[in-house]
């Protein structure tokens, strides 16, 4: 059998009273520190640092209404600067259907304040809006695009906010496309000039 230590072993109250002798002192200052080294943090998971990162406190950084106004009055200055010059009556956004040495480039104009946005849609561009796209001119309110088109007859409308479909109102001839719907008719021959006078623009 194995031997079983009684609380009656001399041995036992012997080193409980050499422990009880000792005399009380303060471990030394870096002690906790040194322990707190030697101990190997747990991973964590993606999970927890997930976790935490969602209910730690962030701070909010805290904005002057006077310096908020300020950059906002900046912001839709620069805006409108860049717009301005962006877009000027000699400066149409331009789209090309087939360019080559023989195309004549004609300013298409729409004057549609309510319009949201606008688009020119014709015989050159299969009907397609895409990539022909009017930007609004901010001197005057009119929608405008220049396209390089071939000489030779051309049909063509204006789509105002993708859904309705007008004929231009600057156009000498129009025809029925069959439909219940106005196109207008432009024809381009090689002495076609659309410079930048009011009489050459569509």
């Amino acid at each position: 059998m194995k031997n079983k230590i009684s609380n009656e072993d001399p041995s036992i109250d012997y080193l409980t009273g050499m422990i009880a002798s000792l005399p009380d002192e303060e471990p030394p200052g870096d002690f906790m520190q040194a322990v707190m080294q030697q101990i190997i943090p747990k991973p964590i998971s993606f999970r927890q640092r997930f976790w935490r990162f969602l209910i730690a406190p962030f701070t909010v950084i805290a904005i002057r209404p006077l310096h908020a106004a300020v950059t906002i009055v900046l912001l839709v200055g620069l805006l409108f600067v860049f717009k301005t010059f962006w877009i000027s009556d000699n400066d149409y956004p331009y789209a090309a259907s087939s360019k080559n040495a023989n195309t004549k480039l004609v300013n298409f104009i729409l004057d549609y304040p309510s319009a949201k946005k606008a688009a020119v849609i014709g015989s050159f561009n299969h009907w397609q809006p895409e990539h022909y796209h009017m930007h609004r001119n901010l001197s005057d309110g009119t929608w405008q695009i220049a396209v390089a088109l071939q000489p030779g007859r051309h049909a063509y409308a204006f789509i105002i906010d993708n859904t309705k479909i007008i004929a231009d109102p600057r156009a000498l001839w129009e025809q029925d496309d069959g439909f219940g719907t106005r196109n207008s008719i432009l024809t381009i021959d090689n002495e076609y000039d659309n410079g930048s006078s009011d009489e050459n623009r569509i």
